[in-house]
């Protein structure tokens, strides 16, 4: 990596968006080997699979192994857009007192004012609206289950 990116402690002077294309996968693959030296397995397990797509191409999330079976809608994006849907299902229910309450909020034509802005977003993200979906956002980001 040219000179002029790093300062004397080796630390980035730039955005890895404005190295050239060179630089760039140079970075990536010491990420990576600093991710594999790690003590923490998670860190080791995403390093190695940098490593071996850098080496070797091919597909990252198979490579992770986060590709969702054939005719599985089950991507790592809709696993993370459903977390979202539950944080802000289990935020409604704070806001609105009950599960039952911020379940006729996402049902009301006009929810209550101080519930407004997070009815919109989930009915954006067309989140379910009956009590039991309140009840299931719990057990899944409840953090004994996970």
């Amino acid at each position: 990596m040219s000179r002029q990116y790093r300062n004397c402690f080796g630390k980035l002077l730039v955005h890895p968006d404005q190295l050239r294309l060179p630089d760039r996968v140079r970075l990536l693959r010491e990420l990576a080997g600093r991710l594999q030296a790690a003590d923490d397995l998670g860190q080791q397990w995403l390093g190695a699979g940098l490593s071996s797509w850098l080496r070797q191409g091919g597909d990252l999330p198979a490579l992770l192994g986060i590709r969702p079976p054939r005719g599985s809608r089950n991507t790592a994006q809709r696993q993370i857009q459903n977390e979202r849907t539950d944080r802000l299902l289990l935020e409604l229910a704070r806001v609105c007192g009950t599960d039952r309450a911020a379940s006729a909020a996402l049902r009301a034509d006009t929810p209550p004012p101080a519930a407004a802005g997070l009815v919109a977003e989930l009915l954006k993200l067309r989140a379910p609206k009956s009590p039991d979906a309140f009840s299931r956002a719990r057990r899944k980001l409840a953090p004994h289950t996970r």
